[in-house]
């Protein structure tokens, strides 16, 4: 006889891949690192968002290719973002002593 028991997993994160954009003359090149911590932040940024919590990167300082994940209760502005004109967040990073960004798509 079948279990009368349902089980109802609830999603609590979205994630999302992103990539590192390298187009010649406007993005330094893939030997500029970026920071986790630097990407969180300019995703924060973007998304007008207050807090770091849960939000999850998982991209190294000189690849192309990662993801993030949000809590699912802010994954609304990251959806806004990714289906504007230009899904781009950007990153702060430092490049032989001077400030530039990093471009990501998602």
């Amino acid at each position: 006889m079948p279990s009368k028991h349902f089980r109802t997993d609830v999603c609590k994160i979205q994630a999302y891949s992103v990539k590192r954009l390298l187009e010649m003359g406007t993005d330094p090149s893939l030997e500029t690192p970026s920071t986790q911590e630097e990407c969180v932040a300019g995703l924060m940024a973007e998304i007008n968002l207050d807090s770091p919590d849960g939000i999850t990167v998982s991209i190294g300082p000189n690849q192309v290719n990662g993801t993030i994940s949000v809590p699912i209760d802010v994954a609304h502005k990251v959806d806004h973002l990714v289906d504007s004109e230009s899904p781009t967040f950007y990153v702060l990073a430092n490049t032989n002593g001077n400030a530039t960004y990093i471009r990501y798509v998602i």
